[in-house]
């Protein structure tokens, strides 16, 4: 994180966590935009549009003002997989920013340690309603059952598989004031756009891909030793029906509780200053077929190209439906079902011109 990096405490906010959430755009919404003052210098614009509905299971969130001093903003992407992954996804965009926002109201200083930790423990408390949730509706009722038939008929079930339930992955972005911080568990991904030394542009990635496509050693050591096998692109653990993708999530609580799955996000941040363009968070409906660099050249090239009189908040969010389109386009065209695909464009606006 390098040096800690003091910023302006959160005032005590005297709205309640409802009237926070009701200013949000999205959740059940599947297109949404909004602009917001940062700073004396610096605005954004931040559109997000989903579409495809093979699975319908994508959510985002934006959160305009979710602190006002400092003056903070909340947005999050989510993919959620499974049977119930849409209400998991759901739940996920919901709790995490009522989690982090009480946590925040609680805070005493805000650092550069302090805030990915408020991050972490919102992740953590979001896992904790999905375990409780699973202890209560699926554990519970399996535990009764096999209890009264093992009185019933004088037998020994032994230990008995779990189905692995439901999940997704959660990107926030956390804005504050010129500074992003940014949380991923799963594969939806956050890219930064900026310009080079030379003004060309290029791309920064601010999380990455926790799947196993895409883990490390170290990370597959981590899962290995947790007594998960890989098969293929999957992982799958011992007395739990069903296999994942994702090395973290948040959900997919028997491979939580066996400590194979992760639900602590990894933390970045990300200083917005002049040579910032935007940011990018979308889910891997868009990654599975552009690139990072790609991605962001193609909103790049489509804002130089732009009408000169289009209302901004405009262009942005028809530019994460076209960028949506080309990555439904692409998985058409080599054969593939076509995902939900989710984009989410945070402009920093000062430096657009």
């Amino acid at each position: 994180m390098g040096n800690t990096h003091k910023t302006k405490c959160p005032s005590p906010d005297s709205r309640k966590w409802n009237q926070v959430y009701e200013s949000s755009i999205g959740t059940k919404h599947r297109s949404g935009v909004f602009s917001s003052i940062l700073s004396d210098t610096t605005s954004i614009i931040c559109s997000c549009n989903v579409q495809g509905s093979r699975k319908d299971q994508d959510r985002f969130v934006f959160i305009p003002r979710f602190l006002p001093d400092p003056e903070m903003v909340f947005c999050a992407v989510c993919d959620g997989h499974g049977v119930e992954g849409d209400v998991c996804a759901e739940t996920a965009t919901r709790e995490i920013g009522k989690f982090l926002w009480n946590g925040l109201q609680e805070t005493k200083n805000c650092t550069t340690e302090t805030l990915p930790l408020a991050l972490e423990q919102a992740f953590d408390s979001v896992q904790q309603v999905f375990d409780k949730e699973y202890q209560i509706e699926i554990l519970e009722p399996t535990l009764k059952v096999k209890k009264e038939i093992e009185e019933n008929q004088s037998v020994d079930l032994g230990r008995l598989s779990l189905p692995l339930g439901s999940g997704t992955t959660a990107t926030v972005a956390l804005i504050v004031k010129e500074t992003a911080y940014i949380a991923n568990v799963g594969d939806t991904r956050a890219v930064l756009c900026r310009r080079d030394a030379q003004g060309e542009i290029e791309s920064v990635d601010l999380t990455k891909d926790q799947n196993v496509a895409s883990a490390d050693e170290t990370e597959i050591e981590r899962v290995q030793q947790a007594g998960a096998d890989i098969v293929g692109k999957h992982l799958c653990g011992d007395y739990v029906d069903g296999m994942l993708q994702l090395t973290r999530s948040l959900g997919d609580v028997p491979l939580h509780r066996s400590g194979v799955v992760l639900a602590k996000p990894e933390v970045s941040r990300a200083d917005i200053n002049e040579s910032t363009l935007f940011l990018i968070v979308a889910s891997d409906g868009l990654w599975d077929y552009f690139t990072s660099r790609e991605a962001c050249q193609f909103v790049h090239d489509a804002y130089q190209a732009r009408n000169l009189e289009a209302d901004l908040n405009d262009f942005f969010l028809q530019t994460s439906i076209k960028l949506g389109n080309e990555a439904e386009k692409a998985a058409t065209a080599k054969g593939h079902q076509v995902d939900d695909v989710t984009v989410m464009i945070i402009a920093i606006r000062k430096n657009l011109k």
